[in-house]
């Protein structure tokens, strides 16, 4: 799938880096719905659209390098004690509120997460965010390098909480700095991104409110795509991707208790949030599948049939379409697949690597539900059987700890798979042989 990726790579420009992260386009499937802008499901009441201004001219110039705010190339060659001899300096000649501090604090702050200073390089950032708010206003684009200066450290420290608040804040400059650019598309994927790495890391019940926002964020950059360069641009891919995700992570995630009791407002809001959720999650399959057709389109619009991607974008529907219980569907898709591959000199070589053993479901990087191992030291081997409906049977113990290996053969038992696919019928597979690490 590498190869894959170098193919689309070209033709993606500014979302490459954000497609190398997410992986193979083949290992992502997830939803939305139709994409006519802000029509996907509910409207939140507070968009990350709403109340967009202008870009301040004065800004604008410093805001095309500040977008994605990478570190100053420069930074790790620049002494701190040069910094801090430049910011003694201005503050002696021009004064604590000096237009030149927030430039030099930045520098600082930077030199220091070099250093692996992360403590001493969040006071810097601190102190630079808070002399442009005051000498630039509360949501000049001049923050933006800081702020991202300010979650990278906070990260490094392990503070969540502070990192995420100050991700969230970041969010609220880039929207009314950077309203109306091409490039506030990739301001909302890195946030859903963001979103999907806590969603990760949290365990609490709130975890729906994290699924909520990614939904937002990918379906609003989409809508921005679609508008500015239409629904079959490849430069839709990304976004799509992250809806397919976000999607299986919806399906996957427990309700929550729509029964809890209200208290306070922030309550109340919450609860507003959860119903949200559970309609989301009520639509689920209906979105995926559109969602999929969408991507089938992309792929068929800008690639010859029989191209590998084109048929995994079919997969991918009867993956999402078998994972949710649509086998005669889902089947009826996979044989599309295998009808597009016959006439492929390497048409067998290709149904093999698609259909020629058993896949776990969901097959999206992040997602899988079974750790392989990628050799046998330590590793649990089961041996195990797939039928015909992608159901496990007969789960046995080969090698490894008995106790550590019964949480995987519970999760193994209760795993749906794409079957072994022969003369376009779906077929039991027996005695497969698997590593998994514990």
């Amino acid at each position: 799938m590498g190869d894959v990726l170098r193919t689309l790579q070209p033709r993606i420009g500014l979302f490459a880096g954000i497609i190398r992260r997410y992986g193979p386009p083949f290992t992502l499937l997830l939803t939305s719905c139709t994409l006519t802008p802000l029509s996907w499901g509910e409207t939140p009441s507070d968009t990350p659209e709403a109340g967009l201004s202008l870009v301040d001219p004065v800004a604008q110039d410093f805001a095309d390098e500040a977008l994605t705010a990478p570190p100053d190339p420069t930074a790790s060659k620049r002494d701190v004690s040069a910094y801090e001899q430049s910011i003694h300096t201005l503050e002696s000649s021009q004064g604590a509120y000096a237009e030149g501090l927030a430039e030099q604090l930045l520098g600082l702050g930077q030199s220091l997460q070099i250093q692996g200073e992360h403590a001493d390089a969040v006071a810097a950032f601190k102190r630079g965010v808070h002399l442009t708010r005051i000498n630039q206003g509360l949501y000049s684009a001049q923050q933006i390098p800081l702020l991202q200066g300010l979650v990278e450290s906070y990260t490094a420290l392990g503070e969540w909480e502070q990192a995420d608040d100050r991700q969230n804040y970041l969010f609220r400059v880039q929207r009314r700095a950077l309203s109306g650019r091409e490039d506030m598309s990739s301001v909302l994927m890195q946030h859903a991104m963001w979103q999907y790495e806590a969603y990760q890391r949290d365990t609490n019940s709130d975890g729906f409110l994290r699924l909520l926002s990614m939904w937002d964020y990918y379906r609003m950059a989409a809508s921005t795509i679609a508008q500015r360069v239409g629904k079959t641009s490849v430069e839709m891919l990304p976004p799509l991707y992250g809806l397919v995700r976000t999607q299986y992570l919806i399906a996957l995630h427990s309700t929550p208790d729509a029964g809890a009791s209200l208290g306070s407002q922030s309550d109340y809001n919450e609860r507003i949030q959860q119903g949200r959720f559970t309609s989301i999650q009520s639509r689920s399959y209906k979105q995926g599948r559109e969602v999929i057709n969408v991507m089938v389109d992309v792929y068929s619009e800008n690639l010859e049939p029989g191209n590998p991607l084109r048929v995994e974008s079919l997969v991918m529907l009867g993956d999402w379409m078998w994972f949710n219980g649509e086998r005669t569907r889902a089947t009826e898709v996979y044989q599309q697949a295998l009808t597009e591959l016959a006439a492929r000199d390497d048409a067998q070589l290709q149904k093999e690597r698609l259909f020629g053993t058993p896949v776990a479901l969901p097959d999206v990087d992040g997602l899988r539900p079974l750790p392989v191992a990628p050799d046998t030291d330590g590793a649990v081997l089961l041996e195990y059987a797939v039928n015909e409906y992608g159901r496990v049977t007969d789960v046995e113990l080969r090698e490894g700890d008995e106790e550590r290996a019964r949480t995987l053969m519970r999760t193994l038992r209760k795993t749906r798979f794409r079957p072994r696919f022969d003369e376009q019928e779906p077929v039991r597979t027996e005695q497969i042989l698997t590593s998994y690490a514990y």
